[in-house]
């Protein structure tokens, strides 16, 4: 099934027809049906579509890598607790180890994908030597293919 951005760049007109069919030709993977309809987006109108079909398929992936973070993690770890409070007001604590940065970002192991939508709409709060910090801004930091960190900036309040 051909993504929104596709949809929106074949039904702005912006790819020649004899273009899509040499597409259509050597089977690329993105290419609509031909269709006998003319096109259908003024082209003022693509540059904000496109980024509207990315923005809401979450098509915007940086994978960082920082080969110093491992090395950091391993220098600073740090057992702690950490407070989850998603929106509906639940609270659950649990044991960690983080480490942190040089420039004293908060490093947490990445422990299951399933949990990435959920942390999104919680407040996350570590205990650090009797302060208590508020995680925010979170980076992901992979090794090839694998996520390994969450790396967090860190607000303090006592």
């Amino acid at each position: 099934m051909p993504s929104e951005v596709t949809k929106v760049i074949k039904n702005s007109g912006i790819i020649p027809e004899n273009a899509m069919d040499e597409l259509r030709k050597w089977k690329a993977p993105t290419v609509l049906a031909r269709d006998s309809e003319p096109a259908t987006v003024e082209i003022e109108a693509v540059p904000h579509l496109i980024e509207k079909a990315i923005q809401e398929h979450d098509f915007v992936r940086i994978r960082e890598t920082d080969l110093e973070v491992l090395q950091q993690y391993l220098r600073t770890q740090t057992p702690s607790r950490l407070t989850v409070e998603d929106i509906s007001g639940g609270v659950q604590t649990v044991d960690i180890v983080y480490g942190k940065t040089h420039l004293g970002d908060y490093i947490i192991p990445w422990a299951d994908e399933r949990i990435s939508d959920f942390l999104a709409d919680c407040v996350l709060t570590l205990e650090e030597g009797g302060r208590r910090i508020t995680l925010y801004s979170p980076r992901e930091m992979y090794y090839g293919d694998k996520k390994v960190f969450s790396v967090w900036k860190g607000t303090v309040y006592e």
